[in-house]
């Protein structure tokens, strides 16, 4: 990358390491704003803020649900992807993604809940109570 923005980052190296750079593909993926949050969440929540990356990744969710948001196969296209390229992530991170992923191909708020208890069963397993 030589000279790239993406050498440098402001506030930590939490995202130093990882497969993908969260904002870059979401640019090139041209990921809608909630569906990028929970992708980021999910992917640095155990380098960064435990617990407290998980809860913002279910209110993400939650925000999903609300605005009833309509899914798009170039994100779904996107999301397995990183499936396939993430040797990196965790089974948890993997198992979250290809839920996010599916809820983009068909649509279906069923997913968003899968999500959601996943990520509290994680939360749960790393965190106890928080």
């Amino acid at each position: 990358m030589g000279n790239s923005v993406f050498n440098i980052q402001v506030g930590g190296d939490h995202y130093k390491g990882y497969v993908v750079e969260p904002i870059k593909v979401a640019m090139e993926s041209q990921l809608d704003p909630c569906t990028f949050s929970i992708f980021k969440y999910i992917l640095r929540y155990h380098d960064k803020n435990g617990c407290e990356d998980l809860k913002k990744a279910l209110h993400y969710i939650d925000i999903l649900n609300e605005l009833q948001f309509h899914s798009n196969m170039d994100t779904y296209s996107f999301i397995k992807n990183c499936l396939l390229n993430g040797s990196l992530l965790t089974d948890f991170q993997k198992k979250a993604f290809l839920i996010l992923a599916e809820f983009h191909k068909v649509d279906d708020n069923e997913y968003l809940k899968d999500l959601k208890l996943l990520i509290k069963e994680e939360m749960n397993d790393k965190y106890g109570s928080c």
